[in-house]
């Protein structure tokens, strides 16, 4: 089983803020670095994704209206249950290739950059339920 570790980041934190911890951790580490923010400033954003961050910054209602009319749903919530390729064939029926697509889709079509992305966005449209 891999392990990954990602690093939930604010872009305003004290001492040193978000955007240069994101420099070091990416540039030292292996892991993921989700940023979130309230912040709607586009150059906050640019500078976190330019560090290697994920951002999360649409509302879940506007996100969820772009999954329904998609049709990204399903795969989303599997994704977002940490379901693997393999797995989510399994549930949705589907081949590991056709898998594989629908993932590209979702992450495309709800421009979201990983997998990352997809679990916040999965969570804060309430696509998921907690422990399930």
């Amino acid at each position: 089983m891999t392990v990954r570790i990602v690093v939930l980041l604010d872009i305003r934190m004290p001492n040193l803020d978000g955007i240069e911890a994101a420099k070091i951790i990416c540039a030292n580490t292996g892991c993921k670095v989700l940023m979130l923010t309230t912040i709607d400033l586009d150059d906050y954003v640019h500078q976190a994704l330019r560090t290697g961050a994920s951002v999360s910054r649409r509302t879940g209602r506007e996100t969820a209206r772009r999954a329904h009319r998609a049709g990204t749903g399903k795969p989303l919530a599997l994704i977002a249950r940490g379901l693997s390729n393999a797995e989510i064939a399994q549930e949705m029926v589907v081949s590991d290739h056709t898998v594989t697509t629908y993932v590209s889709n979702v992450l495309s079509k709800l421009g979201l950059r990983d997998r990352v992305q997809a679990v916040i966005t999965a969570d804060e449209t309430r696509l998921t339920v907690p422990g399930v």
